[in-house]
């Protein structure tokens, strides 16, 4: 368990955020979050993604003020639900579950893309996978190449239930992935 950033609620989804180890990214649905509501639909507060360094004495803490892990603002985290995120290797791509709720009707998941610029995360780009306007995608894994994200759906041709799909970036074209690919029943 690490104490300096794990809390009494549900934490999930850690990343390391650099090469060294010293930055880790996760979900957690703890008081305080971006809208410090209680989600109707689960009695929980809305999950957001919070962000831990190892500082020079190796303890994890927030910020050089706080030993409190740190909520990442806006664009990452917003009024609704984030969930599971992965990072490059680099730290400076973080592709995330998105999920939009209202007057407990949950609207969907979506996989959103940000880029670090600098100290601070950039504007959100969605993961344009060719799939039905109503299906929800989720909780995405990135290669170490950036050319492959395998997530959950639910899509008619899986094998039942959510399964795990794989696109790959079209190469000759900015923000474009192929066709989603069922990874099989050796998977599913």
């Amino acid at each position: 368990k690490m104490s300096a950033f794990s809390s009494k609620n549900d934490d999930y989804s850690p990343a390391f955020g650099n090469k060294d180890y010293t930055k880790i990214y996760f979900v957690s649905n703890r008081k305080g979050s971006s809208n410090d509501r209680i989600d109707e639909r689960n009695g929980l507060f809305f999950a957001d993604i919070y962000s831990s360094s190892l500082n020079s004495n190796k303890e994890w803490n927030g910020s050089t003020t706080s030993k409190k892990p740190i909520r990442l603002e806006s664009p990452i985290n917003t009024d609704n639900h984030e969930g599971t995120l992965c990072l490059n290797q680099n730290g400076t791509t973080m592709f995330f579950t998105t999920c939009q709720s209202e007057n407990k009707k949950e609207l969907g998941c979506e996989i959103s893309i940000s880029q670090l610029k600098g100290k601070l995360w950039g504007s959100l780009n969605k993961l344009e996978v060719k799939v039905d306007s109503n299906t929800t995608i989720g909780h995405p894994t990135v290669s170490s190449d950036e050319k492959v994200v395998i997530f959950s759906a639910d899509l008619p041709s899986g094998s039942g239930g959510k399964d795990l799909w794989m696109v790959t970036k079209v190469a000759r074209t900015a923000g474009q992935w192929s066709e989603p690919a069922n990874l099989g029943p050796a998977v599913n």
